[in-house]
C-alpha cells in the first residue's frame, strides 16, 4: 500500500500499529494524520494529533514539530487534495488537467463549493478531547475507586508521582469513567 497512490486505507492498521510501537516518532503521526484525512475521517486525524501533543509533552517535554503541525492545520482547512501529487508533480499543467492541481477548483463550475467529505461512521464514539485508548487499563481498582470517590466531593483532583507511573492512563481512564 501506498499513501501517495490513494491507498490510505490499507495503510492506516499498520500506521496506528508504528504509532503504538514508536510512540515518540513524530513521522508515523503525520502520515497516520494525512491517510486518515485522505479517507474522509478528519476527527480521528485531530485526535491522533492531540494524542501525539500529549505523548510527545509527557515523554520528550517537547511541542510538536512544524511538520507535525503543518498536517494538523491541514486536516482543520481540510485542503488535503493529493499531498503526494502535489510533491512528486502529479496532475497538472504537463498531463493536460491544466492549473497546479493543487486545489481541483478548475474542475468545478463557476460558483460551486467545494466537494464534502463523508460523514463519519456511525460506530464511531463522539467527538472529545480525551485521548484514545489503545489497551485497557488493568489493574488500578484501588486507584480508581479512590479517584472516583474524590471527584464526587470535589471537581478537580491533581495527581502526583514520578514521571512514567501511569498517571496520564488512569486520568483518562477516570475522565472517561465519570463523563
Amino acid at each position: 500500500a501506498d499513501l501517495s497512490r490513494g491507498e490510505s486505507h490499507a495503510l492506516l492498521p499498520e500506521l496506528e500499529q508504528l504509532t503504538v510501537a514508536e510512540p515518540t516518532c513524530e513521522q508515523w503521526y503525520v502520515l497516520l494524520m494525512r491517510a486518515l484525512r485522505a479517507c474522509g475521517r478528519q476527527g480521528e486525524a485531530l485526535r491522533v494529533y492531540a494524542r501525539a501533543r500529549t505523548v510527545l509533552a509527557e515523554e520528550l517535554g517537547a511541542d510538536p514539530s512544524a511538520e507535525l503541525r503543518r498536517a494538523h492545520l491541514a486536516v482543520l482547512r481540510d485542503t488535503a487534495g493529493n499531498e503526494g501529487a502535489e510533491r512528486s508533480g502529479g496532475r497538472g499543467a504537463a498531463d493536460g488537467a491544466g492549473g497546479s492541481g493543487s486545489s481541483g477548483a478548475q474542475d468545478r463550475p463557476a460558483g460551486a463549493s467545494p466537494p464534502r467529505t463523508a460523514p463519519p461512521p456511525d460506530d464511531l464514539p463522539p467527538p472529545g478531547n480525551l485521548p484514545l485508548r489503545l489497551t485497557p487499563l488493568l489493574g488500578r481498582e484501588q486507584e480508581r475507586e479512590l479517584l472516583t470517590g474524590l471527584l464526587e466531593e470535589a471537581r478537580l483532583v491533581t495527581l502526583v508521582g514520578p514521571g512514567g507511573v501511569g498517571k496520564t492512563r488512569l486520568s483518562i481512564e477516570i475522565a472517561e469513567e465519570v463523563a
